[in-house]
């Protein structure tokens, strides 16, 4: 819990049998987080927790390693309404695999070479108070196109599903937290995952969101992964509303493949009230 100086040496490594590396940094120097991370040639597991300031240069953290399997970064800042920090973030890993990225504020990512990624969660945050251009999540999600499994909060989609979506071709399945803009996101990111096997709805937000304006609107084009190839439908927080109650049926509806349908509601649902919402449901 103290202070202290990492030097890194310039062009050399740092800690060269190291497997596994944890972290927390508290306003880091740039000097540190351009160079450790590439300094540790056995790497295979990176877990960075880092807590920036609203004040000074932006924090840029660079990561480059042939052996890295797993990745998990955390920033937080001390403001997060209306904060000012900024971070930039490139990672260079053929052998990644799982790459996991919390925030409460919107980044600036660029990545080479995960030709391994398999698993990625994107935990991140994006308010209506945020100076980030909100189109950052998309870029993300382009860069990290050939995932095969893919958790993202409602945060990282908001704001920017509406202008353009990447094709998700490799992912086959897909766990989203549906926020403030409501179902509308859906349709959306369904079209662009063409071989999805697995979905997993939230409905959540960090604020009260009425019935309406989450909303359902049935396209005119059924999603083609529901057509042929999602197996398993899960839908998490429901309460009962009728946008709930028309989205289900029209799933269960366009699925023609559908094994397994799972609802789960929320604690304040009471039982006879779980079961009139299964009786509501028409098909």
């Amino acid at each position: 819990m103290s202070d202290f100086l990492l030097k890194v040496p310039a062009g050399g490594t740092c800690f060269p049998n190291v497997k596994i590396l944890t972290m927390q940094l508290e306003s880091p120097d740039n000097i540190l987080t351009e160079k450790l991370f590439c300094s540790c040639p056995s790497l295979e597991e990176l877990s960075i927790q880092a807590y920036l300031n609203d004040e000074g240069p932006t924090t840029k953290f660079v990561i480059s390693s042939s052996t890295l399997k797993q990745c998990t970064l955390w920033v937080e800042t001390e403001g997060e309404m209306f904060t000012q920090a900024e971070y930039k973030v490139r990672i260079t890993a053929p052998s990644l695999e799982r790459l996991h990225i919390m925030s409460n504020i919107f980044g600036k990512f660029v990545v080479h070479d995960l030709n391994s990624l398999t698993d990625v969660i994107l935990d991140i945050v994006y308010g209506e108070w945020s100076r980030v251009d909100p189109n950052r999540s998309i870029q993300l999600l382009q860069q990290l196109n050939n995932t095969t499994s893919l958790t993202v909060s409602y945060g990282a989609l908001d704001h920017a599903y509406h202008k353009w979506f990447p094709t998700l071709s490799y992912l086959q399945h897909l766990e989203v937290a549906v926020g403030a803009i409501g179902w509308a996101v859906l349709p959306v990111i369904l079209s662009s995952s063409v071989h999805l096997q697995s979905l997993v709805l939230r409905k959540q937000s960090r604020f009260e969101v009425t019935e309406e304006q989450f909303g359902w609107i049935e396209g005119d084009i059924v999603p083609n992964c529901l057509l042929e190839h999602v197996k398993k439908i899960e839908i998490k927080g429901v309460e009962g509303d009728e946008d709930e109650l028309i989205l289900v049926e029209y799933l269960l509806k366009y699925s023609s493949v559908l094994e397994v349908m799972v609802i789960c509601f929320k604690g304040s649902v009471s039982k006879p009230e779980r079961r009139d919402i299964g009786s509501n449901v028409r098909l």
